[in-house]
């Protein structure tokens, strides 16, 4: 029986550094600016008052590229102000039990980090999957593109 190679020992010892360097410099708990409501009900009826969509934001603790998304994109002060301005942001962790396991499988979600419109209804709106978006401007443009922007 052939042993593997040395290539194996490298990608093993980089994945390592990696994983314990927070997953590409995303360490610690990102400030997410207080703007999250804290359940669907909340959500909801926040966004049937207000008419702005509910941005759905599904993560998990243990998720390296969630992590980076929190530290990167939705700790910056200009996603703050237009997630304050055009939606009603929720944020559902994906290994929970009740009605976020309900949500994250109602909306079909197949990968985390996932980001995703619902209409103050319940319709499904404008998603992505936001493990490539690693630029706050990026995300704002998004938002304005797809949410409802202050007058």
């Amino acid at each position: 029986m052939r042993v593997a190679g040395p290539w194996l020992l490298v990608v093993l010892l980089g994945a390592a550094a990696w994983w314990s360097l927070g997953g590409g410099g995303a360490t610690g708990e990102a400030d997410l600016g207080g703007v999250w409501t804290g359940t669907l009900a909340e959500a909801q009826e926040a966004s049937s008052a207000s008419g702005r969509p509910v941005l759905v934001y599904v993560t998990a603790d243990w998720c390296g590229p969630c992590r980076a998304f929190k530290s990167n994109v939705l700790s910056d002060p200009a996603v703050h102000a237009a997630l304050g301005a055009g939606a009603t942001p929720l944020l559902v962790d994906a290994d929970a039990p009740g009605d976020a396991a309900g949500l994250v499988s109602s909306l079909g979600v197949r990968a985390i980090p996932h980001v995703q419109f619902v209409g103050p209804n319940g319709e499904a709106g404008a998603s992505f999957g936001a493990s490539g978006l690693s630029e706050a401007s990026s995300f704002v443009a998004w938002l304005e593109a797809h949410g409802k922007t202050a007058e």
